[in-house]
């Protein structure tokens, strides 16, 4: 590790498909055209919704800003992400509260929360209800 270079934890949250949170869960996170650093089992993805920054696993510092990202889902994970700081404590590779992490050692899911809006302005679809699960999938197959 480069002396100028230092890391410390940070909270930050990853809204997505499901269909990638189970990948995730599975794998764990993974960057888009690279094959993992040390597993052969995980397939090597494609970038979901581009890259505007930089190649890598986006994250947000603000759970509100990660949820436009998890679809007709209500979930979101929490993970404990590790970036890089230079030698006066700012993060490299963070735009806003936009964080792109360039290794899949800097970022572990810890949590995925799922909920349901308490107003009916907007789409309540929990992951873990089954019969609305059914539902969804029912209606994305048609």
């Amino acid at each position: 590790m480069n002396n100028n270079t230092s890391y410390f934890s940070k909270l930050v949250y990853h809204g997505t498909k499901l269909k990638n949170i189970e990948s995730i869960l599975r794998y764990e996170f993974l960057i888009p055209n690279r094959a993992h650093p040390t597993n052969n089992e995980p397939p090597i993805i494609v970038s979901q919704n581009g890259r505007s920054f930089r190649n890598g696993i986006y994250s947000n510092h603000s759970a509100i800003y990660s949820l436009s990202y998890a679809h007709v889902m209500n979930n979101l994970l929490v993970c404990a992400a590790l970036p890089k700081r230079n030698k006066f404590g700012q993060i490299k590779h963070s735009h806003g509260n936009i964080l792109v992490l360039s290794h899949v050692s800097q970022i572990l899911p810890l949590f995925l929360i799922d909920f349901k809006y308490l107003n009916s302005s907007h789409m309540n679809y929990p992951c873990f209800n089954e019969e609305k699960q059914v539902q969804i999938n029912i209606r994305i197959m048609k």
